[in-house]
């Protein structure tokens, strides 16, 4: 069986225990409060970055995933911020 991860990403679910297996880690934009922070879901925590980008980068996300930073949720990061993350380490 199958279902959707908060973050979005598609993942298995043990038919007998009917928990969610893990997927590899995916980068996210974490609005909550009308405050957005990067973070990482690997589909049972989901987690936010210290560091965090430009925020005219989290912004360009979360127009682009269809929301608004008045609409809490998890959005998908554009490359932009994957590069950005990449290039501080945060992610491999």
């Amino acid at each position: 069986m199958w279902s959707q991860c908060l973050c979005g990403a598609t993942q298995f679910v043990d038919p007998h225990s009917g928990m969610p297996e893990r997927h590899p880690p995916r980068l996210v934009v974490n609005v909550w409060n009308c405050q957005a922070s990067l973070a990482v879901c690997d589909g049972m925590n989901v987690v936010s970055l210290d560091v965090q980008p430009p925020r005219r980068m989290l912004e360009k996300a979360i127009r682009r995933a269809g929301g608004a930073i008045n609409i809490s949720g998890y959005y998908t990061a554009t490359p932009e911020l994957e590069r950005w993350a990449r290039s501080k380490g945060l992610i491999a």
